[in-house]
């Protein structure tokens, strides 16, 4: 990739610093840099480079995206999370009804078999009140 190169003053207004301050890092190697034959530095700049305006400005929308996401994600896991609850306790009131329904045929079994039980004991005794009144 062939870079194109700016001034340092140029640099300076493209990344918020201070022309001063971009010279200086220019002496002391922390920025790249190339010096013409009259003394100017000349930054190498690549095609992918952006101004620190534009770099700011997707920062912050990348920012304020992240915080709607996190935002949206709590509100989905919120809404989920009340629903799997209302499943849940609508699945244990189901299982109470079931429980309730167990008990109520277990109690009419019991009753039908106290029916039939007592209908049987009173055909005993009137056969065997028969047979009193025959002896």
């Amino acid at each position: 990739m062939i870079p194109k190169y700016i001034s340092a003053e140029e640099y300076a207004r493209q990344s918020g610093m201070g022309a001063e301050e971009v010279k200086r890092q220019c002496r002391i190697g922390e920025i790249p840099c190339k010096m013409t034959e009259k003394g100017h530095y000349k930054i190498p700049i690549y095609d992918d480079a952006v101004p620190v305006e534009e770099y700011n400005k997707l920062k912050d929308e990348n920012t304020k995206l992240k915080t709607i996401l996190q935002q949206f994600n709590t509100t989905i896991n919120t809404l989920v999370w009340r629903e799997v609850s209302k499943y849940a306790r609508v699945k244990n009131a189901f299982r109470k009804c079931d429980d309730v329904i167990l008990l109520y045929n277990f109690y009419c079994k019991c009753i039908n078999n106290s029916i039939r039980f007592y209908k049987k004991i009173q055909k005993h005794e009137k056969k065997s009140k028969k047979i009193r009144k025959i002896s």
